[in-house]
């Protein structure tokens, strides 16, 4: 319960990310309908916004008072544990967004076409579990106080994540590897979505555990 309590008061100090996530909302429905982009960019757009705003709570204890930062007793483990929670819940909100405009772009095109979609955007949000957990491992091990790392950290993995996902959508739209491809999507649908969701939430467990520990010998 405390880690529900963790993640919630990581939150509330990121709310001022709120607004930066509703401009990557807005900005993704735009030009998801203006410019014939291929399936699933949507959510690539989104994550990759989740991604830069991911590491908030890191960067806004700077200006925090202690006193509103212990607000809530709770042991090492249980507040890396929650904030790990508070950047899944982004990565999933991100993802969740990313879809309900790609629903829309498809509604405005008489769209109604979804095989071996949702498998790429598990993947894609298997990805973002991943590199959100590099940064939460990179600020853990050396804090903010360096504002080289600070950017560095909030800048490139996101972009890896999206040139990454943008060089693969591109790919398996030539030569007929993306017919080929959802096909056998199609066939291994469950398999393929749990698998990298599975995967992400996997490799975040273990460096929250990581985290847990390092955080731990500091004490």
């Amino acid at each position: 319960m405390r880690i529900l309590k963790c993640a919630k008061l990581d939150f509330m100090k990121s709310r001022s990310m709120v607004a930066f996530f509703i401009f990557f909302a807005v900005l993704c429905g735009f030009v998801a309908i203006v410019v014939n982009m291929p399936a699933s960019w949507a959510v690539l757009y989104m994550v990759f916004g989740g991604l830069t705003v991911v590491t908030t709570p890191f960067t806004v204890m700077a200006n925090m008072t202690p006193a509103f930062t212990e607000i809530l007793p709770a042991r090492v483990e249980e507040k890396v544990f929650g904030r790990f929670l508070f950047g899944s819940g982004v990565m999933a909100a991100s993802a969740l967004v990313g879809c309900a405009v790609q629903a829309l772009v498809f509604a405005m095109n008489g769209e109604n076409d979804w095989t071996g979609i949702f498998p790429m955007i598990a993947v894609l949000f298997g990805a973002s579990l991943f590199f959100m957990a590099v940064e939460y491992v990179i600020f853990y091990m050396f804090g903010i106080s360096n504002a080289q790392i600070v950017q560095l950290v909030r800048i490139v993995p996101p972009f890896l994540l999206f040139f990454g996902g943008s060089y693969l959508l591109s790919a398996l739209t030539e030569d007929g590897i993306m017919e080929t491809l959802l096909l056998w999507m199609a066939d291994h649908q469950a398999l393929l979505a749990f698998g990298a969701v599975g995967a992400g939430l996997l490799i975040a467990g273990i460096c929250a555990a990581f985290c847990c520990a390092h955080e731990k010998k500091k004490e």
